[in-house]
């Protein structure tokens, strides 16, 4: 029954011939060449709406086309405007009150090969974006006490705004490392439990997928395009029993203050690179324990949130520490005229608790602690409901320049259609991590479509 659900519209396109058949057929039977051209026009067009009325019914999604223009060409590969194309579906199908089930497929193509022909896979592991991928697919049981979801899947923990220290169960996609990351779905069972005033998150993930990084030799690539490395294959976590991932998240509403504690024990999903004797590179991924916490509670109009999580590793990964985050949000309702502005100010710092003798040399991406003593702000400047300007900014306060920042306007052109247009500065020395990027700055635009 899901099949046929899914692929309906599929059905109704190719039935589409045979209703137009049927309008010219009745239209003959009018007298006038010209009643009869309106006839089908009329049958077309009514039938063709009842089909796209129908498809609504079934699906929520999007059609979006994006382009990225670069303002200076560098040493890589990439092209220096990149355009891409996303078509994404959502079913969600209710079973009464027994629960639902979800499935949300999504299509991409884009002309610079971030992108590959492959199909959607149980454990996403490629080094690049899928062209057809089935993000999320699961099915969803409730029952009085707990529910149950069993599927690939996507998690959202902790209350920070962007970065999430506690946040560890699904990968990401830095493919574009200034695109807002996606998650990468992954296969897992989550069972979540309520007793009296308490929430049990318990997750179970039988597979490994790890973060896919830029592309070597593209532009976001964190090695040189002239090193002299070679590369070996990546070594994943064998697929067995002992190399699952398992998590715990306890959360409480007390006093006004949302609370959560979490256990997560796994695998680090960004790459640590170790040179072996003959002068190589060879990625692996280092089992981590993380222990969080995260809290959020609002003040009239001051919201105060926060986070932390302290990372325990197994392997050459030579430090353990802690992530934090602090941060408010406020927001100034008709400051002028009918205009708003709402703020997002946070400060996240990161501690090193315990470091390790380095069995051997090593390299990392750095973006599991790229935002070490930073600020993160985000403003955003409502001129109408359907009209804003807004500008992010990450500043890395352990250097005087090192910082990228983002201002964007949206704007709604109907209820439907909405067009994004921003520009990414890029700023910093060689030796910081935003200052590898200093020839990466450029302007883009969205266009979407959504139903």
């Amino acid at each position: 029954m899901l099949d046929k659900r899914i692929f309906r519209s599929i059905v109704l396109c190719l039935i589409i011939n045979l209703l137009i058949h049927n309008g010219y057929s009745q239209g003959l039977e009018e007298n006038s060449e010209t009643d009869i051209i309106s006839k089908r026009q009329y049958v077309i067009t009514e039938r063709l709406e009842n089909i796209y009325s129908s498809f609504r019914d079934i699906f929520d999604g999007y059609i979006e086309y994006r382009n990225f223009t670069y303002f200076r060409y560098d040493a890589s590969d990439d092209k220096i405007n990149r355009a891409e194309g996303i078509f994404k579906l959502e079913y969600e199908k209710y079973l009464g009150n027994l629960g639902k089930i979800l499935v949300s497929p999504k299509l991409i193509f884009d002309n610079d090969n971030y992108s590959s022909s492959y199909i959607d896979e149980f454990e996403n592991r490629g080094v690049r974006r899928l062209s057809f991928d089935l993000e999320e697919y699961y099915a969803e049981f409730n029952f009085n006490s707990f529910d149950l979801k069993i599927g690939k899947q996507i998690f959202s923990w902790g209350k920070a705004d962007g970065f999430n220290p506690t946040d560890n169960l699904n990968p990401r996609d830095y493919i574009d490392l200034f695109v807002e990351e996606e998650k990468i779905g992954v296969p897992a069972i989550n069972l979540t439990y309520y007793w009296k005033n308490f929430t049990f998150d318990f997750v179970f993930i039988p597979t490994y997928t790890p973060t896919r990084l830029p592309l070597i030799n593209a532009r976001h690539s964190f090695l040189d395009p002239e090193t002299q490395f070679v590369i070996n294959g990546r070594e994943l976590p064998a697929d067995k029993l002992s190399s699952s991932q398992t998590a715990i998240r306890i959360l409480r509403h007390i006093s006004g203050w949302d609370l959560s504690v979490s256990y997560y024990d796994g695998y680090d999903d960004l790459t640590l690179a170790t040179v072996e004797s003959d002068q190589s590179l060879t990625p692996r991924y280092n089992r981590t324990r993380v222990v969080g916490v995260d809290l959020a509670t609002t003040f009239g109009g001051l919201g105060i949130h926060g986070e932390a999580a302290q990372f325990f590793y197994d392997g050459s990964k030579d430090e353990d520490y802690l992530q934090y985050i602090l941060g408010i949000d406020y927001t100034w309702t008709n400051v002028i005229y009918d205009h708003d502005i709402f703020l997002i100010l946070e400060y996240m710092g990161d501690n090193t608790t315990q470091s390790r003798e380095d069995k051997r040399p090593a390299f990392a991406s750095g973006l599991g602690r790229v935002f070490r003593n930073s600020l993160l702000s985000t403003i955003t400047y409502k001129f109408s409901e359907t009209f804003e300007l807004e500008t992010k900014l990450a500043n890395n306060l352990d250097h005087h320049m090192s910082y990228v920042i983002n201002p964007e306007i949206n704007y709604d052109i109907t209820d439907e259609l909405k067009l994004t247009v921003g520009i990414d500065f890029i700023e910093g020395t060689q030796t910081t991590f935003f200052g590898q990027f200093d020839n990466d700055d450029r302007g883009y635009f969205f266009l979407r479509y959504s139903f």
